[in-house]
């Protein structure tokens, strides 16, 4: 389900700790999903098996042999790519 609340203003620290304000919100259901979204619905979860998918390929080509690590004293880099988070690997 997805909600959007509404929250009255705020007026004042000593009104919201006092017991007698009622503080409520009001909720309202804008939508309710028939399966529970999960991160492989979102686009960053789409980026996520992208580059799962996409490291597998690098692990399948290292372990046949097709992709082979540079010479000694070299910096052994198999492939350059950056994460969904902006690191460069």
């Amino acid at each position: 389900e997805l909600f959007l609340c509404q929250h009255k203003p705020f007026t004042s620290k000593a009104l919201a700790i006092t017991d007698d304000v009622d503080m409520t919100s009001r909720l309202v259901r804008v939508t309710e999903f028939k399966e529970r979204m999960r991160v492989r619905h979102t686009d960053d979860g789409h980026r996520l098996a992208k580059r799962v998918s996409d490291l597998k390929r690098l692990l399948i080509a290292y372990q046949n042999g097709t992709l082979k690590p540079m010479g000694k004293g070299k910096k052994k880099v198999l492939m350059k790519f950056s994460s969904h988070l902006g690191k460069n690997f």
